[in-house]
């Protein structure tokens, strides 16, 4: 799927514009001075040009969209060539090449090209006879293929960029994930350590001390068991509450997931009240939300993406919701597939709602604990 580049798209309409005023400068500069009048039919197309270059560089998600626009730019351009664009014939026509290269194929945007050279050579032959028709189609040729490759690099490019944004961040959310589930398993090894190399040593003591009671001084003795014996209440509850499982930080590691994504826009929601202790079931959760994030931004051509965590009862639910394009039928990749293998195995469900123009979504449900 190839996703618009907001900078670019800004930048080309910028260079559109200005070229736009260019090129119909021989017609509108002598209107302006009074000298000439511009017809109707012109002044539509040459307006309704600069609409719809906007409206393509402006245009996010829907690719049908850009390439129509493209297509009633091609239209409108071979108008105002019919109409009067003196030596510029073929300029908004390159234009258009350096904007198709951009929404489909490099094959298609070079077939573009040439077909939009049939009728500008028509439309020069009769003003620069067969030779200079040739030449002139040949140099709008070599410059719209030329636009071509530059905006077909400059997708790639884009594309690049943007896969490179959503792995730097997958990478970053599943440290963290990592570092948590060893921070867990240092508190349990902790927590060992502190029994058995303490609560044990304070056993014995009071062993001993207990010993000692019965042959010298009774009172003295018998406090010093109450402290050794207190002691050994405050370490079991030491050890207690180190054992004790605690949340995995599951928000913080999406948060970084999400933040790794320009586009679409994702808009994150954790419940306050999803706590989620084991590990592996946290893990399986970021995973379900990472594949659904993924196909969404690589398939869906959406402009939002939605991802919520919950509670459900003694089950945790992560719904990824786009408003893209949508499917007629779900295509179950390695991917979902492996996903709904994942949580099968943990006791939990992947369900998935789609219909065409409507969007794509995908809910994962895992229970809390074991059954």
């Amino acid at each position: 799927m190839r996703g618009p580049d907001r900078a670019a798209d800004a930048a080309l309409r910028v260079v559109g514009l200005v070229v736009w005023l260019v090129v119909g400068s021989p017609v509108w500069l002598p209107v302006l001075r009074g000298e000439a009048r511009a017809s109707a039919p012109w002044v539509i197309a040459y307006l309704a040009f600069a609409a719809a270059l906007v409206g393509a560089t402006r245009a996010e998600g829907e690719r049908r969209v850009r390439v129509g626009l493209l297509a009633f730019q091609s239209i409108a351009a071979v108008a105002l060539a019919i109409l009067g664009m003196p030596h510029f014939e073929g300029a908004l026509l390159a234009l258009v090449a350096a904007q198709v290269a951009a929404v489909v194929p490099l094959s298609i945007a070079l077939a573009w090209s040439a077909a939009q050279a049939v009728p500008l050579f028509f439309i020069v032959l009769p003003t620069h006879a067969l030779t200079g028709a040739a030449k002139a189609t040949g140099e709008y040729l070599a410059f719209a293929v030329f636009a071509s490759l530059v905006g077909h690099l400059r997708e790639r490019e884009s594309s690049a960029r943007r896969e490179l944004a959503r792995e730097h961040a997958a990478l970053l959310a599943t440290q963290a994930l990592l570092a948590e589930g060893a921070r867990a398993h240092e508190r349990m090894h902790l927590a060992r350590e502190v029994h058995d190399a303490i609560g044990h040593g304070l056993a014995a003591a009071s062993v001993n001390l207990e010993l000692a009671a019965r042959t010298q001084d009774a009172a003295a003795l018998e406090s010093a068991r109450e402290a050794v014996r207190a002691t050994l209440g405050e370490l079991r509850s030491l050890v207690g509450a180190t054992r004790a499982p605690r949340a995995i930080d599951l928000s913080t590691a999406l948060r970084v997931l999400c933040s790794g994504i320009r586009e679409p826009r994702v808009e994150l929601e954790v419940a306050s009240d999803l706590d989620v202790r084991d590990e592996a079931r946290a893990h399986a959760l970021f995973r379900a939300t990472q594949e659904a994030l993924t196909n969404a931004v690589k398939h869906a051509r959406a402009r939002t993406v939605r991802v919520s965590l919950a509670r459900e009862g003694d089950a945790a639910v992560a719904v990824v919701r786009d408003d893209g394009v949508g499917s007629a039928n779900v295509a179950h990749g390695n991917g979902l597939e492996g996903l709904r293998e994942r949580l099968a195995e943990l006791g939990g469900e992947l369900a998935i709602e789609t219909r065409p123009s409507e969007g794509f979504a995908v809910r994962a449900r895992i229970p809390l604990e074991d059954p």
